[in-house]
């Protein structure tokens, strides 16, 4: 793939401090997409720092820029009720912009979006609130530019330029990445951030079954009840043609179980919160005690890394502190207690464990009314982000924290296996990435003396189908 240079900068205009790096970037993509912050004194209005980096966008929306509908959803909400109606669903890929703190690098084929949330904005919808996250889109700076270029044949090219203005108490932090995204919820309320939006592939139950748990190996989906004293029954289905299989009747219960695809092991954790090893035959290798110095009222996840058995309990609680979401930490060579990942308040209902192999994360969903996801770092289980609040959803109607749902990702598949733990609907279901990523060449710090600026140009060729270039 041919490709060009793209100079990013930082500039601190008080101490003259600037840093510049050089970003490859594909050609022949319909659009491109490029982000500029500036940060002003908000005494005195002069302008202190302003940082300029051009974004990847994600190919499965740069393939499809072409079409009419598509770049009418992107850049315009004012040509007909139909667009109306298209951009106000989260469907919108455009619909919020985002600020973390992950320092992740711009990958055209990551679907994950990483770092605690330091500011947002609907592009939409004006904001006049006391929201410490939350910026506003500056409508009269916002512009639609339609232009023409003529190029041996006739282009067209929409310029969508946003502006997004943050008062002195909104997005206070440091940050190193801007998203833009569709919305979390409904179309009456979307302004939130679609963090971990998932998009249902196919349904492969339809309820009405006792299993509500989930574990993947190489070639199937288990789903099992977790009852209170564990289940010995699995169901089977193959991951790939989601063809249903004979059910499997183990020698013994489970209440949550993990596939070790290195070793080909299961790790299976007992309602008591001792776990035991098996072969791929489910043969026994080895029984663990539980050793954590938590009590518990209930298992919910047991998720395994090279190093280290992670179970997550419900209703945990040590020294007072009760009613918690917490991870026990288990050596995985012998077995023997490491530590205790503290996560949230009181859960009432699932803690789901997925292991991001790829990433070199661990994946956290809470089943608390706050939408409550926590990513650790798989080398030394170090939090690398905390958030809670309507960051994400499973369908436009379904939001992401409800309680009722556990997930497990699959890496060879690049999916999530969800199932609904009320109803036993079992789900396989993308996640919908993120439609732009720039990582800055430094991150920007906000404080309360601040107001910030944010623009942002997206520019969509119009292209005729078969004048689409290759890329």
């Amino acid at each position: 793939m041919a490709v060009r240079e793209s100079l990013a900068y930082s500039k601190d205009l008080i101490t003259g401090k600037l840093k510049e790096i050089t970003k490859y970037k594909p050609e022949g993509y319909p659009m491109r997409g490029v982000f500029s912050v500036e940060l002003f004194d908000a005494s005195t209005g002069k302008k202190t720092y302003e940082a300029k980096s051009e974004n990847r966008i994600t190919p499965v929306y740069a393939n499809a820029a072409y079409l009419d509908a598509f770049c009418g959803r992107i850049l315009n909400n004012s040509v007909d009720n139909v667009i109306t109606n298209a951009n106000g669903n989260t469907d919108n890929p455009c619909r919020c912009m985002l600020l973390t703190d992950g320092n992740v690098p711009e990958d055209l084929y990551d679907y994950w979006t990483f770092g605690n949330i330091i500011g947002y904005a609907d592009l939409w919808t004006t904001y006049s609130g006391s929201d410490n996250l939350r910026g506003t889109i500056n409508q009269s700076e916002t512009t639609f530019i339609d232009n023409l270029q003529v190029n041996s044949k006739l282009i067209q090219s929409k310029t969508r330029h946003f502006v997004v203005d943050f008062p002195t108490n909104a997005a206070n932090g440091t940050f190193s990445s801007i998203y833009l995204m569709g919305g979390a919820k409904t179309s009456f309320s979307a302004y939130y951030p679609g963090y971990y939006n998932l998009y249902t592939k196919i349904y492969l139950t339809l309820g009405g079954g006792t299993a509500n748990a989930i574990c993947i190996d190489d070639n199937n989906i288990y789903n099992y009840a977790t009852t209170t004293s564990g289940s010995t029954t699995l169901y089977v289905i193959d991951k790939r043609t989601y063809m249903q299989k004979d059910n499997i009747v183990l020698p013994f219960p489970v209440y949550a179980m993990e596939y070790d695809k290195i070793n080909e092991t299961f790790w299976v954790a007992l309602s008591s919160g001792a776990f035991k090893k098996y072969d791929k035959n489910f043969n026994l290798l080895n029984s663990y005690s539980k050793t954590s110095p938590y009590t518990l009222s209930g298992i919910s996840d047991i998720c395994v890394t090279d190093a280290y058995i992670l179970i997550s309990y419900r209703g945990a609680s040590q020294n007072g502190t009760s009613n918690r979401a917490a991870i026990t930490v288990y050596n995985k060579s012998d077995g023997i207690y490491n530590k205790t990942i503290d996560v949230a308040s009181f859960t009432y209902s699932y803690i789901s464990l997925s292991r991001l192999k790829a990433k070199g994360k661990i994946f956290v969903k809470v089943g608390d009314s706050s939408g409550t996801v926590v990513v650790l770092n798989e080398s030394d289980l170090s939090v690398m982000s905390s958030n809670a609040g309507n960051i994400g959803s499973f369908t436009n109607s379904a939001t992401f924290e409800n309680y009722n749902y556990y997930l497990r990702w699959d890496d060879d598949t690049q999916l999530f296996i969800r199932i609904n733990t009320t109803t036993g609907i079992l789900y396989v279901s993308y996640l919908v990435p993120a439609f732009a990523h720039t990582l800055l060449a430094s991150p920007v710090t906000k404080t309360s003396t601040n107001t910030m600026k944010i623009q942002y140009d997206l520019t969509v060729d119009y292209v005729y189908p078969l004048d689409m270039p290759a890329h």
